[in-house]
């Protein structure tokens, strides 16, 4: 669905594909949160006169910005304990 509300293509995707180590992935998907939320802002903002729209959006909006409170959570945990700590907590 992000594709569709975001108008991300799968070039934004694309360090899915090539990530290799998991910091890599989570920041590089912490940027792809961070630009669909602001894109979705906007969208949005557009479609207040349609409640159902709004509404759904309102939630998938929510649920973006809780992916992106994580990940922005888990890139302060390797920045205070280090990569390999959050490495072997992560594994656990």
């Amino acid at each position: 669905m992000q594709f569709f509300v975001t108008n991300l293509n799968a070039q934004s995707f694309q360090h899915k594909l090539q990530a290799k180590v998991p910091i890599e992935f989570l920041k590089a998907d912490y940027k792809v949160s961070v630009d669909g939320i602001e894109l979705l802002r906007k969208c949005i903002d557009g479609i207040k006169d349609d409640l159902t729209t709004f509404d759904m959006m309102k939630e998938y909006l929510k649920d973006e910005e809780e992916d992106m409170y994580w990940s922005e959570e888990q890139l302060g945990l390797i920045e205070c304990i280090g990569a390999k700590p959050w490495l072997m907590k992560t594994a656990i």
